[in-house]
């Protein structure tokens, strides 16, 4: 990229915090997953509740790819928190008042809806097979 192109468009915050190449690299392992299965990026959208477009921008790297699009099939997961709880370890009075809290403010129905979305989101944990799952927490 030129210097006139770089003064023409602001910079990315993928950009400006180095990920760029990070998420270029999960998005063409979307892709390739979702090409093994046979599924159009249409028809992959339609399965993980996201259209044809988003499904686009997550495999070209532009759009961060959202956990619950690949964490009902995992069979691993591991994650690293250092400021809190994972929302899959979440109780249903801890992810409410985290949405309660949040700014700008959401309506009660977009809290309960919110809640019940990340709630649901657990299932993975008690599936067969279960997934291998670590988590560590970092105490501040």
């Amino acid at each position: 990229m030129t210097v006139e192109e770089r003064e023409r468009r602001p910079e990315t915050p993928a950009e400006a915090d180095g990920t760029t190449g990070l998420l270029t690299a999960v998005g063409k392992m979307l892709r390739l997953l979702r090409e093994r299965k046979g599924l159009t990026q249409k028809e992959f959208g339609r399965l993980v509740g996201y259209g044809p477009d988003a499904v686009s921008a997550m495999e070209r790297g532009v759009r961060t790819v959202r956990p619950e699009v690949l964490e009902a099939e995992a069979v691993a997961l591991h994650h690293y928190c250092s400021y809190a709880m994972h929302g899959l370890l979440q109780t249903e009075a801890h992810a409410h008042a985290l949405f309660a809290k949040r700014r700008p403010f959401l309506s009660e129905e977009m809290i309960e809806k919110r809640v019940a979305d990340r709630l649901g989101r657990q299932q993975v944990l008690g599936r067969w097979p279960a997934p291998i799952v670590s988590y560590v927490l970092e105490e501040l």
